[in-house]
Formats: C-alpha cells, structure tokens, sequence
C-alpha cells in the first residue's frame, strides 16, 4: 500500500528503490524473508505502520480517523438491503464486499475478499439469498449473502468463519472491466424462474446475458458501443434499460429499451442524449427515472417513450 498500513507484503526490491512509486517507506523496514533474488517479504505490526503513519502525517491505525480513511476506499453503494432494509452492501477498492449497519454506516458487520482488484458493482437476486459482483478486471461473483463474514472494521479482520457458508463462484464472463450487473427478476418468460438470468454490462460496450445457474451458459451479447454507464430491470414487463456515454471523450450516449427475451433493441428514449449513470423503474414498470450527466433528474413514460419531465439537481 502507498500509505503504510499492518499485515504481510512482498516487493520486488526495484519496486522499493523506484523513485516514481510510495513504497520507498520500506527502506526501513527489514525483510523477514526473501524469495529468489529480488522479492523482499515484510511483516509489518501495527506499531511499525503507526510510526510511518505518524512520520507521513496519517493516523494511527484504528484511531477514528482512520476508521474514516478505510471506509472512503468504499467505491461505490448498492442497496442490496434484506427485507428488514437494515444493512448495505457495498464494493471497495481493495477487492472486498463489505456489509454495514445501514443505521450506522460506522459499524461494520461482515467482509468478503473477492479480488485484488476495485469491486465497481453488486446486484441482489429477488428472492435476496445471492449477490452478484462486477470487478474492475472484469471478474464476475455470485455468492450467498450469507459469505460475507462477520468483521470488525477497526481490525480488518474476519471475527469468524462460518465454513458451512458456499464458496463464490466466477461466472465465465467475456467482458472487460464491469460497470454494472443485474438479476432479472422475471415471471414470465417461458420456462425461467424468477432472477434466473443475469445482465452484465461492462466498459467497453458489451451487455451479456447468462444463466445465473451453472455453467452460466451465454443466453445473449449484445454491442452498444459506448461504455455502459446503467442498467435497470423492469419489475413487471421482460425489459431492460442500459444507459450509455463515455465521460473520458465527454461523448454523450443516450437511455435505451431492450427485449429481455430476444435482444430486440424497442426503443431508444425520447431526449436520452447524455450520460444516463444511474436509472430505475418504477415499482409499477410503467416509468424510468435517470439520472443525466447534467445532474438533472429524467423521468420517461415506458409505453410511450415520451419524455414526461426533468427535474433540475446538484
């Protein structure tokens, strides 16, 4: 890590002496052991990391603040919520799915490392026993809600293991980094179950559609052509809308409905041209809401593809 912090870390001693990196701390550090000629293997307490922490101008591990630093590494919220709506999961940076007290968002309640890379977004199946992850190295998870693992944030250790809890499980996905994935909570397409399918949209462009159940079979691909910044189910209709733009190039892409049953593009939504980052429907299906690259919230009529009004935001 650029800032130190406690645990266990093996280096190349080139990555130690390079001038354009923030691991030179390490130079005071001594090895432990070593692995060939050149990989330096360090285990630094909580005492050493608090020293460094303290030469840098940081806090200590598991001040208040520090509790602070480790929660903005949360990318980003999903409200993957139980049916008491008490807790949240949430994506990090460093690869893990973190669950908090959504009454207390400083009180952790469980952890699971996923990946070495940024988990960019999660998805709750209908009947909320699965959650599905999109990472940034395009990595795709399904696991129980039931394997993230009891935690405590100030240590950022895992209290407990509940080893009867199902392991997660990679879903053979073609794609590139992941923006966002999400269960189809469906009833009326012939012979599916409810959230048996899964959309994953990535950056890149690419929607899939796969079986959530072994082995993720490819039901369909689709190319945008534009990073894809949203994704909503509809409730009640087999729909999806996918929101596109690229904020690199400031392209600006535009709110889209697609067939869930044959990948038929229906229509492309009156006044969508911006970048649509966030959108829902409604619980009826009968309106989409998103949320524009202006910051101005859209409201669209899904029968008619109209328009109805925009509410100006921050």
């Amino acid at each position: 890590p650029a800032i130190p912090n406690e645990g266990w870390y093996a280096l190349s001693v080139n990555r130690i002496h390079d001038r354009s990196n923030d691991y030179r701390y390490f130079l005071d550090l001594e090895p432990v052991a070593t692995a060939g000629y050149s990989i330096r293997i360090y285990h630094v307490t909580r005492d050493q990391a608090n020293e460094l922490r303290q030469q840098a101008g940081y806090p200590p591990v598991g001040s208040e603040e520090w509790i602070s630093e480790q929660q903005s590494v949360y990318q980003r919220w999903q409200d993957c919520s139980g049916p008491d709506e008490s807790t949240l999961l949430g994506g990090c940076k460093d690869g893990a799915v973190v669950e908090l007290d959504a009454r207390d968002l400083d009180r952790p309640l469980g952890r699971l490392q996923l990946s070495d890379r940024a988990v960019r977004c999660l998805d709750l199946s209908p009947d909320g026993a699965t959650v599905a992850a999109g990472c940034a190295d395009g990595d795709v998870w399904l696991f129980p809600r039931t394997a993230v693992q009891p935690a405590d944030l100030t240590t950022g250790r895992t209290t407990s293991v509940d080893t009867s809890a199902a392991a997660p499980i990679r879903v053979p996905a073609d794609v590139t980094d992941v923006n966002r994935v999400a269960f189809a909570p469906l009833r009326d397409l012939p012979g599916r179950a409810a959230g048996s399918l899964l959309i994953i949209a990535d950056d890149a462009g690419c929607v899939e559609i796969r079986e959530t159940r072994p082995p993720h079979a490819l039901v369909r691909r689709l190319d945008l052509g534009l990073p894809v910044l949203s994704l909503a189910v509809s409730p009640t209709a087999p729909i999806f809308a996918s929101g596109t733009g690229d904020w690199r190039r400031s392209l600006n892409g535009d709110a889209r409905l697609w067939d869930l049953a044959t990948g038929r593009l229906i229509s492309r939504l009156e006044d969508s041209e911006s970048q649509s980052k966030v959108m829902a429907f409604a619980p009826d299906g009968n309106s989409l809401v998103a949320r524009c690259s202006s910051g101005n919230l859209k409201i669209w009529n899904v029968e008619t593809k109209a328009a109805r009004t925009e509410f100006p935001h921050s």
